[in-house]
């Protein structure tokens, strides 16, 4: 359901005709243990990332939703470049979160 949800949002962006590019946090699955990761210290994959949010002026995550909470890769992510200031610094950000559970919807 996430891609789906990505597909239409990038539908959106284009017919708009707003630049848009997608990546994942998959390569930030490592959980934080005191060592932040920077473009000294990354890997390839996390690099490629790094350097997509540092030249973005948007960033829109979209993410699903697992017993009301966020999915360890972003927390991951914001963990790990939390001293990145780069990626932070005059960026809009946006978040879609959604849940394909009914039950979801009756927590609240």
């Amino acid at each position: 359901q996430t891609q789906h949800v990505v597909n239409r949002i990038s539908e959106i962006a284009l017919k708009k005709e707003v630049n848009i590019e997608t990546t994942n946090l998959t390569s930030f699955d490592k959980l934080f243990t005191g060592e932040f990761i920077n473009s000294q210290n990354a890997t390839n994959d996390q690099l490629k990332v790094i350097n997509q949010f540092i030249t973005s002026s948007h960033i829109v995550f979209v993410i699903p939703t697992y017993h009301s909470s966020f999915p360890g890769s972003l927390k991951n992510f914001l963990d790990l470049t939390g001293n990145t200031v780069e990626i932070y610094e005059i960026k809009v950000f946006s978040l879609v979160s959604f849940s394909g559970n009914v039950e979801f919807y009756l927590q609240f």
